[in-house]
């Protein structure tokens, strides 16, 4: 039995007794393939219809077939390895993400949901009562009259713009937030 350890054997020389060549329309048929197909196929396998026989190229294209089978050849070769590789990185994660939970490290989003929005309503209460007092300190010190409309403009604005804040970092799937646009 072969060792699947082992590269692929090359191609195999044929000594085909017949010595005959074909058309291509004929050993697209012959192959179950499009003469399109063939084409693509002799130029990857580097043969050639007018010099290759029949029996050189069948021999040659199952061989390539048995290697694209195997997972040893072309786009599919890497496609399978990448599958792997992701598979691979989603088991680690998932791993992760159990020994964090049994550890107690993880927090679930039903329960930091309710934190999470009295801390942000806290903090717009906190904005809005400091831009409040900043234009009293204004109008006391510089004697400036601020228009109330003016003054509910710049606390949304300011909110606005905090609250867009989150939305500025790009998120990266390997490393999480990466950076921030400017």
């Amino acid at each position: 039995m072969a060792d699947k350890n082992q590269p692929p054997a090359p191609a195999v020389e044929c000594d085909d007794p017949s010595n005959d060549l074909f058309a291509q329309d004929y050993i697209a048929k012959h192959l179950g393939i499009s003469d399109r197909t063939l084409r693509d196929v002799l130029r990857k396998l580097d043969l050639d219809h007018r010099f290759d026989t029949l029996t050189k190229i069948r021999i040659t294209y199952l061989s390539h077939l048995r290697e694209l089978a195997a997972g040893r050849g072309g786009e599919e070769q890497y496609n399978v390895a990448r599958e792997r590789a992701r598979e691979s990185r989603v088991k680690a994660d998932l791993c992760e993400l159990d020994l964090h939970e049994r550890l107690g490290a993880l927090v679930l989003v039903n329960d930091i949901e309710p934190l999470l929005e009295d801390w942000i309503l806290s903090g717009q209460q906190k904005i809005t009562q400091s831009l409040d007092k900043l234009f009293v300190e204004l109008e006391d010190t510089y004697g400036i009259d601020f228009d109330e409309q003016y003054k509910q403009d710049t606390t949304r604005s300011t909110l606005a713009s905090i609250s867009g804040f989150a939305s500025e970092f790009k998120w990266d799937d390997e490393e999480g937030i990466e950076e921030m646009d400017t």
